[in-house]
């Protein structure tokens, strides 16, 4: 659609950027939702742009642009890298080219130009010939092109590199620049010529060339071509060339004028873009329930939607999500399995502890029948033991979790910079502990009922 030019002399300047839908290009299309640009980036010096010829420079996560984009945005000697490229391509051992450190004065003093693509091209004998080698004439393009200036830094939340980020609003003034030019004029007004050749595009015709539907294509090229072709071919004919040889020589001399050439392509070459019909959509939802209704949408429209209309969409967050989620259920199965295990045994170890009671304490158990005791309140005894140590593990057990809480959150903090991340909500803390108490009751059950049916001659005669 446009090339960014970096243009901080009138002496100086370089191409900086490849074409705006590059995956790997420095410059970035800033969402036009101001919540989604604020919540991906965070405002450091300056301010948010609010005119189409405004930008900002977006840091990488600590704060810094890497290499690439330094020498991207022209602020390293760009010929330098160039030379170690070519060494590493010519098999020579190269080591990684040493940037300086810039102030954010500097990215706040520079400015660059914007050069749509229609304006490479520049008319001569009637056809627009692609000037972008011409040095002189590229030099005039971007003294005469408009000035994008930087506004303010911003820290990106999720770049490794950093870019430099413009707004939908240069987008559609390039469109409507783009749009107005003349060459595309000129070729919307002859949607069959190539005006960059001046032939017709080639077509699936089955009329057959004759050496007079020849002539007459060649009286409609423009300029001194048009005369010079027809000059040619009248020589062949006039040297005695016959009508095959003739017809040969032009349908190869216009296939190498028009090859691969369509009206189409030629648009896209002059940067023509159809807001109508985009290439591809980006959708943000607000949060995972929209994303999942958004998917529903998508799934409704193509169960009814014929072959050609089906909407084919990559779910990023899904594929990452459904990976995650994936290794996150197998780590949670089997964390289940030890989990079951160990309060298995944990039951069975309470069953033991609560039997060897019963066993050292038979003798009271006696003392109590014989005193008027029933069995079930013996078996009571031993169930408030239960109770007591189930409430008093599961009470530990949560106290001390809340209290690791604090310093494991410190420490994630420090390391990977996200605050609260482990957390023990009070309903599950209660759960913790009733799951706790159940055990040891369940645990406790068999012993408290050996107990209650011990006999009471028996237990006082024990030792």
């Amino acid at each position: 659609l446009f090339l960014f030019i970096l243009s901080n002399s009138v002496a100086n300047f370089s191409a900086v950027s490849a074409t705006s839908t590059s995956s790997n290009d420095v410059w970035t299309l800033m969402s036009s939702d101001k919540k989604v640009a604020e919540l991906s980036y965070e405002l450091i010096e300056g301010a948010w742009p609010q005119a189409y010829n405004e930008v900002v420079i977006a840091l990488d996560e600590t704060g810094a642009l890497s290499d690439y984009a330094m020498y991207a945005l022209g602020l390293e000697d760009q010929k330098k890298l160039k030379d170690l490229m070519r060494d590493a391509e010519n098999g020579k051992e190269v080591s990684a080219p040493k940037v300086g450190k810039h102030t954010k004065d500097e990215l706040l003093n520079l400015v660059f130009k914007v050069v749509p693509q229609s304006d490479l091209y520049k008319k001569d004998d009637g056809v627009w010939v692609d000037k972008s080698g011409d040095k002189a004439f590229m030099r005039d393009v971007v003294d005469n092109a408009e000035e994008i200036k930087v506004v303010g830094i911003v820290r990106s939340m999720n770049s490794e590199y950093g870019a430099v980020l413009y707004t939908h609003e240069l987008v559609d003034h390039i469109i409507s620049k783009i749009d107005s030019s003349d060459i595309v004029k000129e070729q919307k007004q002859k949607p069959l010529v190539d005006v960059l050749s001046g032939y017709d595009f080639p077509t699936e015709s089955d009329e057959e060339i004759t050496l007079e539907i020849m002539f007459e294509q060649l009286d409609k090229l423009p300029g001194e071509q048009g005369q010079q072709a027809k000059a040619f071919f009248m020589q062949m004919q006039y040297a005695g060339s016959s009508e095959e040889e003739i017809l040969s020589t032009y349908n190869d001399m216009v296939s190498q004028m028009v090859e691969n050439s369509s009206y189409e392509g030629n648009l896209e070459k002059f940067g023509v873009a159809d807001l109508d019909n985009p290439a591809t959509i980006e959708i943000y939802p607000r949060d995972f329930e929209a994303k999942e209704k958004i998917d529903e949408i998508i799934s409704n429209y193509n169960s009814k939607a014929s072959s050609d209309k089906v909407i084919h969409y990559t779910d990023i967050v899904g594929a990452m999500m459904s990976s995650v989620t994936s290794i996150v259920n197998s780590i949670t199965y089997i964390l289940i399995a030890f989990v079951a295990i160990s309060l298995i045994v944990s039951s069975i170890m309470i069953g033991i502890i609560t039997y060897i009671s019963v066993l050292e304490r038979t003798k009271e158990i006696g003392i109590l029948r014989s005193i008027g005791a029933s069995k079930r309140d013996v078996s009571k005894v031993f169930t408030a033991e239960t109770f007591i140590i189930g409430l008093f593990a599961g009470l530990l057990g949560v106290g001390v979790t809340a209290a690791l809480n604090i310093l494991v959150n410190m420490i994630i903090e420090r390391v990977a910079g996200v605050a609260h991340m482990a957390a023990l909500p009070l309903q599950a803390a209660v759960i913790l502990v009733v799951i706790s108490v159940v055990l040891t009751l369940i645990g406790g059950a068999l012993p408290a009922r050996l107990a209650a049916k011990q006999d009471p001659v028996k237990a006082l005669r024990s030792e």
